[in-house]
Formats: structure tokens, C-alpha cells, sequence
């Protein structure tokens, strides 16, 4: 057998330094945040490490959709996209006069 450490085993010393270096820095961050909170209220320091989870943040977000549960509600629709269509008919007209109309008479 091979006694040559394996890749792995060599990576572990500097994984456990690196790890120990970030939560000294941690340590060292509150302490600065909060000298620097007290002398500066305008600017904020976004630390990355310490954010909020995604589930709290994105919790209180409302919902933006339209229910159309109501029994006129097809009717409704249909004279949205009615009126939605006329208004692009309209400005092809507008933008397209004589080309549009050689196009539908010759249909």
C-alpha cells in the first residue's frame, strides 16, 4: 500500500485554518459594525454573512394577481382582450394606412 497522503488529507489543515479565519472575522465584524453604527447612521455595511434567510425575507411579499371568481368574470375577459385587440388594430392602422387596407381587400 501507498502511505502518500491522498489529496483530501492534505486539504484538511488549510480548510480548518480558512474556517477558523472567517469566524475570527465574524467576531471582528460585529465589534466593527457596531463602533461603526454609532459614528456613522447614514452608511450601512451589508454583511453578507449575516442576512436574513430567504424565507423570512420573501414571507411578507403580497400576491399581485387579479381573482376573476366572480360569475361575470368571462364576460370581463373577453372585453379586455377585445378592447386590447381594437387597440392594436388601431395603431397598425395608424402606422401601416394603405398597406393594410391592399392587404385586406385582397383577401
Amino acid at each position: 500500500m501507498n502511505n502518500k497522503p491522498t489529496k483530501q488529507e492534505d486539504q484538511t489543515p488549510s480548510l480548518w485554518s480558512l474556517l477558523d479565519e472567517v469566524q475570527q472575522g465574524d467576531k471582528e465584524n460585529k465589534s466593527q459594525l457596531a463602533a461603526t453604527e454609532k459614528t456613522d447612521t447614514r452608511e450601512r455595511e451589508v454583511d453578507v454573512l449575516n442576512l436574513p434567510p430567504r424565507k423570512e425575507v420573501h414571507r411578507k411579499k403580497q400576491r399581485t394577481h387579479l381573482k376573476m371568481g366572480s360569475p361575470g368574470a368571462p364576460l370581463l375577459r373577453f372585453l379586455i382582450v377585445f378592447i386590447l385587440l381594437l387597440g392594436v388594430l388601431a395603431g397598425a392602422y395608424l402606422i401601416w394606412e394603405e398597406e393594410l387596407i391592399t392587404v385586406i381587400s385582397n383577401l
